[in-house]
């Protein structure tokens, strides 16, 4: 494939400016602020906010934030997801970013959510969201626990995160 890419014509569009940003957050503190440990949820939203504040010194067209970032649902007006959005309108910057979005069959499983915020000119947001559709065993879900869900009494630092079926 990478053959038949170089041997197409090149792109004479508009470049697409892109700002990855990604704070150095640690794994154990992302599960503390997604339990809701407000001190941990601070820390994340202000790092990520610092850090894209820099990156937009280089005037990106789209900002990349990771897979989980937000450590939070992000559709809705709750404190957090607010101040998000009220971030990303004033970079008015199209961000995508990685967070949790309630599930559609247990209440008490998540999706593993990307979320795209784009500001729109009328002040606005576009937002959509993608449900992750292809889990990781063991690490966002067990095999089989959804027949023997006590498995997840045994094994707590797994995930057990909805799967997707479709964009939202």
């Amino acid at each position: 494939y990478g053959m038949y890419r170089l041997g197409q014509p090149g792109y004479s569009g508009k470049k697409l400016r892109v700002a990855l940003v990604q704070p150095n957050i640690g794994s154990l503190e992302k599960v503390e602020a997604y339990r809701g440990i407000g001190k941990k949820v601070r820390h994340v939203v202000d790092q990520y906010k610092a850090f894209t504040e820099r990156a937009l010194r280089e005037k990106p067209n789209l900002i990349l934030w990771p897979e989980t970032a937000m450590p939070f649902q992000l559709f809705g007006d709750a404190m957090y997801p607010k101040e998000i959005k009220d971030a990303i309108r004033g970079w008015n910057t199209t961000v995508i970013t990685g967070g949790y979005a309630p599930g559609s069959v247990d209440p008490m499983r998540d999706y593993n959510a990307m979320y795209l915020i784009e500001p729109l000119p009328d002040g606005t947001l576009n937002e959509q969201a993608y449900y992750k559709n292809v889990l990781l065993a063991f690490g966002e879900y067990i095999p089989f626990a959804d027949f023997f869900p006590s498995i997840y009494r045994q094994f707590p630092q797994i995930a057990n995160f909805e799967k997707g079926t479709h964009q939202k």
